[in-house]
C-alpha cells in the first residue's frame, strides 16, 4: 500500500533528504500539513520557516524570521535566500514558495549564484537536520537533479472535502442525505475551490442539497477544463443500449460493474483496469466509451495525450504528472484515451527527443501502480503504431477488436439511430436497409440516417425508407474507399484480439468477411 503524504514526508525528512519538491498550488493546506507534521517529529518537534518573493523568510506565526542574534534577515532576495538558511535554527523545515524562476538562466540573471549556494548547502542540511522544500511547480535544474526528491501532495480526500463543506455550510441548512453527492461532486478540486463553489451553491439555493451537488459537479467540470489537462463530461443517458452490437464487450462490462464495490476488494477482486478497443475508424469505439460511463453512472474524463506535450524540457512530464494527480483526486470515473496512437505512437522514434518517452514512462508507471478507481477505455485505429509495452497483456483486462458490423448488428444500429431521432424503426424496411448497407460501419449508418432526414425535410415529407435507401449510395464506407487498409486491419484483429461482437459466419453479396461489430 502506498504511504500517505504525511508518512512519506516524515520518512524523507528523518532519513536526511536535503531537498524535497512538492508540486502543488495549495500553499495554505500544504503549510498546515507540514506544520502539523513537523510538530510531531522526534525528538522535540521542528520549526517551519517559509520564504516567498513578497515577504522573505517568515516563521510559523507569519513574523519576519530572525537570526541567532535576534536580527531580522532583511528584505526578500532570491539571491541570498539559500545562504540565509544557515542563519536560522537547526532542526527545521525551510519551504521555498514558487522558487523555480530563480533556478534558470532564462528567468533570473543570478541563477548560478543560487544554484551554487544550494549545492554548498547539501551536506550542511543533512548534518544539521535541516530540510529544504520547494513548493509549487518546478523544473529541476541538472545541477540538482540527483539531490531533489519529488513528493506528491494529493488533493483533498473525502474526509477533508466533508470538513470544507461543513465549514462553509455552518449556520445554513445541510441535507445530510445529499452529503455523499456533495462530497463526490467536489472530488478533484482544491480546498479553496471547494469552499468557493460551496459558497456559490449556498448563494444560489440557500441550502446544500441535491441541486447544490449538481451545481458543484458542473463547476468541477469547468475547473478541470481550465487546467487544460483533462476534460470532464457527464455521459449521455441510456447506458449500453445506445450502441448496437458489441455483445462480447457488453458482457465484459456487465461483469465489471459489481467490481467497483468495496465488497469486491474483500472478496479478493482487484479494481478493473479497463479495455483497449482496436479497429477501423468509424467502428464506434469512442461511442462505446461514452456508453460504458453511462452504464457505470460515472463521469467521463477525457485525456488528450498530445495536448500535454510541450517544447520545453521537462514540461511534458510535468503536465503528465499533474494530469495524473488530478485524475487521482477525481475518484471513480471512466478515463477515455481516444486514438491513443496519436499521442504515444512516436515514442522512441527518430522524431522523439526523449520528452514523449519520459511522459510515456510516467503514464505507463501509473497504469501499473494506480490505486485510483479509474476505469480506462483506450481506443486505437492503428495499434501497430503503439509501443509494445502499452498493448501487452496486463495493461488492460482485455483487448477487443472492432470491425464492420454483421447484418444483425446493422439492423440494431439502424433501429437505435432512428429511435434517437424520434422514429419508430418498425415503420421502416429494415431488411432492405440492412442488405443495402453491407460493409457499412456504425458511423456510416449514422450519416445515412442524417442524410435521409435532410432529403425528407427538403421535400417536406416525413422520413421514409426510400429516403434512407437513396442516401445509402451517397455515403461510401471505408471498405470501398480503402479496401486494402480494411483487409490489413481485419487480419491483424483476427490474430491478436478478441472480437467485440458475435462471430458468426455470414456470406456477403460482395465478399465473405469476418463479422465483428461497431
Amino acid at each position: 500500500m502506498r504511504p500517505s503524504f504525511e508518512d512519506a514526508c516524515r520518512d524523507y525528512v528523518l532519513s536526511g533528504h536535503a531537498f524535497l519538491h512538492i508540486p502543488t498550488n495549495e500553499t495554505t493546506r500544504l503549510l498546515a500539513s507540514l506544520r502539523s507534521l513537523a510538530a510531531d517529529l522526534p525528538p522535540d518537534g521542528r520549526s517551519v520557516y517559509t520564504w516567498s518573493a513578497a515577504t522573505g523568510w517568515r516563521d510559523a506565526d507569519g513574523q519576519p524570521a530572525r537570526n541567532a542574534a535576534g536580527v531580522e534577515l532583511g528584505a526578500p532576495s532570491p539571491q541570498t535566500a539559500p545562504q540565509q538558511i544557515l542563519e536560522l535554527p537547526e532542526d527545521s523545515l525551510f519551504v521555498l514558495l514558487d522558487f523555480e524562476p530563480y533556478l534558470h538562466s532564462r528567468t533570473f540573471a543570478y541563477f548560478d549564484v543560487v544554484l551554487a549556494w544550494l549545492n554548498e548547502l547539501r551536506e550542511v542540511l543533512a548534518a544539521t537536520s535541516r530540510t529544504v522544500i520547494f513548493a509549487g511547480q518546478l523544473t529541476v535544474p541538472d545541477a540538482l537533479s540527483d539531490a531533489v526528491t519529488e513528493l506528491s501532495f494529493p488533493l483533498p480526500d473525502e474526509g477533508a472535502i466533508e470538513t470544507a463543506i461543513r465549514f462553509v455550510g455552518d449556520g445554513h441548512e445541510l441535507d445530510e442525505a445529499a452529503l455523499p453527492k456533495l462530497v463526490s461532486a467536489c472530488r478533484g478540486m482544491t480546498e479553496q475551490q471547494i469552499e468557493d463553489r460551496t459558497a456559490l451553491a449556498l448563494r444560489r439555493f440557500k441550502r446544500l442539497d441535491g441541486d447544490a451537488a449538481n451545481l458543484l459537479r458542473h463547476e468541477k467540470a469547468a475547473v478541470i477544463r481550465r487546467t487544460g489537462l483533462l476534460e470532464y463530461r457527464d455521459p449521455p443517458s441510456g447506458g449500453l443500449d445506445r450502441i448496437g452490437g458489441w455483445e462480447n464487450v457488453k458482457q465484459h462490462v456487465r461483469l465489471d460493474k459489481p467490481c467497483f464495490d468495496k465488497a469486491a476488494r474483500v472478496f479478493g477482486i482487484e479494481f478493473p483496469r479497463g479495455l483497449l478497443l482496436v479497429g477501423i475508424s468509424g467502428g464506434g469505439k469512442t461511442q462505446m466509451s461514452l456508453c460504458i460511463a453511462s452504464y457505470f453512472d460515472l463521469p467521463l474524463i477525457q485525456l488528450d495525450v498530445g495536448s500535454l506535450m510541450s517544447k520545453w524540457v521537462g514540461e511534458s512530464e510535468r503536465n503528465m504528472r499533474a494530469a495524473i494527480q488530478l485524475l487521482e483526486g477525481i475518484g471513480p470515473c471512466v478515463l477515455q484515451l481516444d486514438e491513443i496512437e496519436k499521442g504515444f505512437g512516436g515514442v522512441g522514434g527518430e522524431q522523439d527527443g526523449g520528452s514523449a518517452q519520459r511522459s510515456f514512462g510516467v503514464f505507463l508507471k501509473w497504469m501499473g501502480d494506480r490505486t485510483s478507481p479509474a476505469y480506462v477505455v483506450a481506443t486505437a485505429n492503428n495499434i501497430a503504431a503503439l509501443p509494445v509495452e502499452f498493448r501487452r497483456k496486463g495493461r488492460f483486462d482485455e483487448v477487443f477488436g472492432v470491425n464492420v458490423p454483421t447484418s444483425a448488428e446493422r439492423r440494431e444500429i439502424f433501429a437505435i439511430h432512428l429511435g434517437l431521432r424520434g422514429r419508430d424503426a418498425a415503420q421502416f424496411d429494415l431488411d432492405a436497409l440492412v442488405e443495402a448497407s453491407d460493409s457499412y460501419t456504425g458511423a456510416d449508418i449514422k450519416e445515412v440516417v442524417q442524410l435521409g432526414l435532410k432529403l425528407a425535410f427538403h421535400h417536406g415529407t416525413e422520413l421514409e425508407s426510400h429516403h434512407l435507401l437513396t442516401a445509402l449510395p451517397e455515403v461510401r464506407p471505408l471498405s470501398q474507399t480503402d479496401p486494402e487498409a480494411v483487409s490489413q486491419v481485419t487480419a491483424w484483429l483476427d490474430a491478436h484480439t478478441k472480437p467485440a461482437g458475435a462471430r458468426l459466419a455470414e456470406p456477403s453479396s460482395k465478399q465473405r468477411r469476418r463479422p465483428v461489430t461497431v
